[in-house]
């Protein structure tokens, strides 16, 4: 996403009449407090309610399909277009607390489908505390009977709406059926222009995250982090908090330059690291590990270290950018690999031996 200057154009109010000033509470209310609804609909004090405009047309067609018709339709888009698309009638109103799929996203700004559109960082903010706060709402009023069977929250490392997310999260997790659960965190600075202290200072807030919400991060099943630095034992204590962790991506993320990440976890299954600073990761007792794909080392030795991963089956190696002088053996490398299947390879700017993997199962190699 692109956050530069441009102006929030509401294109979902056309086609709704003019008509006399409405008394009736906006159903956005139920959602969203006032300063942050025109984050996720139109709201016209001078029109009458969307519901009641789209019953004198062809726009009300939507809300009369089944209910379970229009919850796998709006299952398979953003949590808030969904809430959008809600606010036609009455009727869809009740549909948010029955979805059993949640995705909500800071980056869910209106006209975000729009590949031409550049945002302003105070939009993107003002939706990630939108994000905070339907995500307090929506599982705070859902029925305990009904299953969330996966739940995907965007957001911006930001004090407040993170803990409303994640203490939100903790209750829901305890009261009601669950399934996957999955945050997607970033920072309210680029990558390109973190200076140390910054990477440092998102480190620390992140782990301050999770000491204050610890029961939200137990069961989540996916995590990724983008541009923080942690220190040497953090990684660790995160994924011993994240006991039912699968997935673990690292974007822009280590533990200091030059140094060792030591990864031991009973659950997790896919592990992808993009560009950080680590000299070396060594997956030290994987016993579920299936997938690696790591991503621009800036070491000059093996990237990686495999101890016990016996189920590991694909892994993605790409460096592309400087190069070094020492030859990758892949040999050396997967000496105590014998598991894979795929082996996907992008050196551009690195020298690689490809023999004596003869201990290796018959595997399909990408270069």
């Amino acid at each position: 996403m692109n956050i530069a200057g441009a102006e929030y154009s509401n294109k979902a109010s056309s086609g709704v009449r003019h008509c006399h000033r409405s008394n009736k509470v906006d159903p956005i209310s139920a959602y969203l407090p006032t300063s942050l609804r025109p984050v996720v609909g139109p709201i016209s004090h001078n029109k009458a309610t969307i519901e009641d405009a789209a019953d004198d047309g062809d726009g009300d067609r939507l809300s009369k399909l089944p209910n379970d018709l229009l919850l796998n339709i709006l299952e398979r888009v953003d949590t808030l277009d969904a809430l959008r698309a809600c606010f036609l009638s009455k009727q869809m109103l009740k549909l948010p607390t029955l979805l059993s799929q949640l995705f909500l996203s800071a980056g869910s700004i209106p006209g975000h489908h729009d590949s031409a559109r550049v945002f302003r960082p105070s939009e993107v903010l003002r939706t990630n505390r939108a994000v905070a706060h339907v995500t307090d709402n929506i599982l705070s009023t859902r029925s305990p009977e009904i299953t969330i069977s996966k739940l995907k929250i965007k957001f911006v490392l930001t004090q407040h709406e993170s803990l409303t997310i994640g203490k939100s999260v903790a209750r829901a997790i305890a009261t009601q059926k669950f399934g996957a659960a999955e945050f997607e965190v970033t920072t309210d600075k680029a990558y390109k222009i973190c200076s140390p202290a910054d990477f440092l200072h998102f480190g620390k807030q992140f782990n301050d995250f999770v000491g204050a919400c610890p029961d939200a991060f137990a069961g989540l099943t996916r995590l990724w982090l983008r541009n923080m630095r942690f220190g040497e034992f953090d990684i660790p204590n995160i994924l011993s908090t994240c006991k039912l962790l699968e997935s673990l991506r690292l974007s822009h993320c280590d533990s200091g330059i030059h140094s060792v990440l030591q990864v031991e976890h009973a659950q997790l299954a896919e592990l992808e690291i993009d560009q950080g600073k680590f000299e070396r990761v060594e997956l030290i007792c994987l016993p579920k590990l299936q997938r690696v794909r790591y991503n621009n080392w800036c070491s000059y030795e093996d990237p990686l270290y495999f101890g016990f991963a016996p189920q590991l089956s694909k892994l993605i190696l790409t460096k592309t950018a400087v190069r070094s002088q020492k030859t990758l053996e892949l040999s050396q490398l997967l000496a105590n690999v014998s598991s894979i299947s795929d082996l996907h390879l992008d050196f551009r700017s690195e020298k690689v031996l490809i023999s004596h993997l003869n201990h290796i199962c018959p595997f399909s190699l990408y270069i």
